[in-house]
């Protein structure tokens, strides 16, 4: 990846901000390298864990998604075309995010809903790890 620079008549080109522009470019090739890797949260609450991943611009049929031995593991395809540019900041490519839970997770219960670019799948954990009230005789 190559940044357009703008040339001033008080900067030689062993200046400072050469080297930096020159160490821009690096690292911004090896960004561009890393191809498309979502983001996601995770939130932990009594009964469920949940898990968003932001993926704007896939549709549900871009998704692979399995639960195997307590990993959550979501993989997907984001497509997009990769002319050169003068600036390129959007990334695509395959990616693959995983979880893995620290509790027993119900299997039958896990839920998945795609909407407005944000993937959400909700692990119901098992009613052995859920917290119950316990009554005094």
């Amino acid at each position: 990846m190559n940044s357009i620079r703008f040339k001033y008549p008080a900067f030689s080109r062993s200046t400072a901000l050469d080297r930096l522009a020159s160490l821009s470019d690096l690292l911004g090739a090896a960004i561009e390298d890393r191809g498309y890797q979502p983001l996601m949260n995770v939130y932990d609450d009594e009964n469920d864990v949940t898990v968003e991943i932001e993926a704007p611009g896939l549709r549900k049929e871009d998704f692979s998604i399995s639960l195997e031995k307590g990993t959550l593991v979501v993989k997907g395809q984001k497509k997009g075309d990769r002319k050169r540019g003068v600036h390129a900041e959007r990334s695509f490519g395959a990616f693959e995010r995983s979880l893995t839970v620290p509790y027993p997770i119900n299997a039958s219960g896990v839920k998945a809903n795609y909407e407005n670019g944000v993937l959400s799948v909700v692990l119901p954990k098992s009613d052995e790890v859920k917290p119950r009230k316990i009554e005094l005789n």
